[in-house]
């Protein structure tokens, strides 16, 4: 008895109810999202990880519809958006723009769509618990990793990737990247990695958890990415309010708290003169070329030499605040991205 009890302590509560999909369905899942990083990682070259996401994605497809007795499923209203959506692309691609990109983003789009948005949630409805405890284990191995890439910063004469070591907030010199090329998409996977931490702790409890939580919450600090942090704080709320609504306010207080905390030290005000005003002539001069050509746009290539003619100042670097330790930096990309879905 007193084991049983320790093993509580330490890993929380087992589900009560019996799971409806086998172990490995939710952990299939986690790894699709783990590899979707890889376009964005500085270890591969952004085609290298493009191709590895569609390897495994298709993989993944094929699996769930073959080898599953899994009911996949989706709403019909979705299909019908996305139909118009893709069928707009391959209209642009014949007609207007035969670009490389779009060819690539038509070719990919039907099956990145089908894998994460039919086959992997009915991977993961039957597991809730198993699906967030391992997406939160990724999140802090990934955390982990970004500490020691900081480290590794400090210590090793190496070539790393940019961003490392600047000031976060302007406090203290943490920033790192992790895996990743650029801390924004790592902002928004240690995103998730909150949200999935949390919902584990709410629903099961347990040191561990709770000590995964707060890992992930400083890879989270550590990205300083701020609209990750904002999503964080609105993610917060929800998962909150799903399990009391009362939680909720303690959610919109955490929230106001950390925004007075960002407006004292001045990151607030910080963020409001360079990155915010950056983004906002970007949607300016987004509307005025959609404006200019409201039919099929201006396509997917040489957008952010079209996106900054005319005089705009959108290409600038922001001049925020740094202070860089001094190690050599080489790896730099000219494109990032994730999507991580976590579906409760």
């Amino acid at each position: 008895m007193s084991d049983w009890r320790d093993t509580e302590y330490l890993w929380g509560r087992s589900p009560a109810d019996s799971p409806a999909v086998p172990l490995h369905y939710p952990l299939i899942a986690v790894f699709a999202i783990v590899v979707s990083i890889a376009p964005s990682t500085w270890y591969l070259s952004t085609d290298q990880g493009y191709l590895l996401s569609a390897v495994v994605l298709a993989a993944v497809a094929v699996y769930g519809v073959m080898f599953t007795s899994v009911r996949l499923s989706t709403d019909p209203a979705f299909l019908v958006l996305f139909g118009g959506y893709w069928l707009g692309l391959v209209a642009q691609y014949r007609f207007h723009a035969p670009q490389t990109e779009l060819f690539y983003v038509a070719l990919s789009a039907p099956l990145a769509v089908f894998a994460t948005v039919v086959v992997l949630p009915r991977f993961v409805e039957g597991r809730r618990q198993t699906f967030a405890m391992a997406l939160t284990l990724a999140a802090v191995a990934v955390a982990l990793v970004g500490v020691l890439v900081l480290w590794w910063a400090g210590t090793a004469d190496t070539d790393l990737p940019d961003f490392v070591g600047e000031e976060v907030m302007g406090l203290y010199a943490i920033r790192t990247v992790s895996v990743f090329s650029n801390p924004n998409p790592y902002g928004f996977f240690m995103m998730i990695g909150c949200l999935a931490a949390l919902y584990t702790v709410l629903v099961r409890g347990g040191l561990v958890w709770i000590a995964a939580l707060g890992v992930c919450v400083l890879g989270l600090i550590m990205s300083e990415g701020d609209a990750a942090l904002a999503g964080a704080s609105v993610g917060l709320v929800i998962v909150l309010a799903g399990r009391h609504r009362l939680l909720s306010f303690l959610g919109i207080g955490a929230g106001v708290a950390v925004l007075y905390a960002g407006i004292r030290i001045g990151h607030v005000s910080e963020v409001m003169q360079t990155t915010l005003m950056s983004r906002i002539e970007m949607w300016v001069r987004s509307v005025e070329l959609l404006a200019a050509d409201p039919l099929w746009g201006i396509g997917f290539a040489d957008v952010g030499s079209r996106s900054a003619s005319g005089g705009s100042s959108i290409t600038r670097r922001s001049t925020r605040r740094s202070v860089r330790t001094p190690v050599p930096v080489a790896a730099r990309t000219t494109r990032t991205s994730i999507r991580c879905s976590a579906r409760e």
